[in-house]
């Protein structure tokens, strides 16, 4: 048996040398009576450094400070490549750590949109938030900001269209009616009231 962990090891640590050289990690993996112990450099794993510029870009947003919110946003959102753990088999613990990331990652997004409506960029943002209209089809919140950022254009009749289709996909998929929040949102486009930002920023996932 002793033997074998050490093959592992073996290998493991080989592993690290050739594929983490870059990363700070190729001797990351220690002889630690009566075993073995990982020691990560602070500032080498990507779901650290997304956290942490997620956090500074809600700091900055609630201060007011959008240009820097959005800078720091984007950054944190830049580190994602793929779904979390998307080559992994994991148990349940590490499963609930995926779901947080995955949640973390939607506010992350919504935050960022809420700067570029802030900052004025409706027409910029339109493009952006049809992707995520589609990603999440069930998702009110990216609908209602597409209706906002449309109307904003002055697109009022693509702004309905949005809350049309919305309305079809809930009531296809769950049963369900739109929530009364994007319903009035789409009685002020149909009278033409002044333009409005959907609704206040996203509340972030719990730890």
């Amino acid at each position: 048996m002793s033997t074998t962990l050490q093959t592992y090891i073996y290998q493991l640590r080989k592993a690290f040398r050739g594929e983490l050289s870059e990363s700070g990690l190729s001797h990351a993996l220690v002889t630690s009576a009566p075993g073995y112990k990982l020691r990560i450099p602070q500032g080498t794993i990507d779901s650290d450094n997304f956290e942490l510029l997620a956090r500074e870009g809600r700091q900055s947003f609630e201060s007011g400070r959008y240009d820097e919110a959005h800078g720091r946003l984007e950054k944190a959102l830049a580190l994602w490549k793929g779904n979390v753990l998307e080559n992994v088999r994991p148990g349940r613990r590490i499963q609930s750590y995926a779901v947080r990331l995955d949640e973390l990652r939607i506010f992350t997004i919504q935050l960022k949109v809420s700067c570029e409506m802030r900052m004025g960029r409706n027409r910029e943002t339109v493009s952006e938030l049809r992707t995520l209209t589609e990603y999440h089809p069930l998702n009110e919140w990216f609908h209602g900001q597409l209706m906002s950022a449309l109307a904003g254009a002055g697109r009022r009749g693509e702004a309905l269209d949005v809350y049309q289709r919305l309305r079809s996909r809930l009531d296809d998929e769950l049963g369900l009616e739109p929530s009364l929040e994007v319903k009035r949102f789409q009685a002020e486009i149909l009278r033409g009231e002044q333009w409005r930002e959907f609704d206040q920023p996203p509340v972030p996932p719990s730890a």
